[in-house]
């Protein structure tokens, strides 16, 4: 987090091309998770890669739960070259229901998400800190 303006505007830069800026720190922290949220449903939506973090400096910078479980699928169906037709026929789905799985705008249940991600071979598990 760098600050300029007499310390009034707090400016966080996440990764080459996403930044936020806050009246204080924790107004640019929340910034920045609605913007990491956003780039990551727009990678999703595209079909592209999610970068991983190159390195991590300053706070971390925490996305909803469900932006993660829905990201993690993504990433693990992208990355086994799996199709979504066969997804759904792996979890007696149909492939609707699978798309909505990985549509970050559409609520999904987290019991359907790790459904899909077991059928993958992968596990959903929750880290639990405390706040800052």
């Amino acid at each position: 987090i760098k600050t300029h303006d007499d310390l009034t505007r707090y400016f966080l830069k996440l990764d080459q091309d996403l930044a936020a800026r806050g009246k204080d720190e924790a107004d640019a922290l929340d910034q920045a998770a609605d913007a990491l949220e956003e780039a990551i449903a727009a990678r999703m939506k595209h079909g592209v890669d999610i970068p991983l973090a190159s390195h991590l400096i300053g706070p971390l910078v925490p996305v909803p739960m469900q932006t993660a479980l829905k990201a993690a699928l993504y990433l693990t169906l992208r990355g086994a070259r799996g199709r979504q037709s066969a997804l759904a026929e792996r979890i007696g789905k149909d492939e609707q229901e699978v798309r909505r799985l990985l549509d970050p705008h559409h609520r999904s249940r987290p019991k359907s998400i790790e459904r899909a991600l077991r059928a993958l071979g992968k596990r959903a598990t929750v880290v639990l800190e405390d706040a800052a």
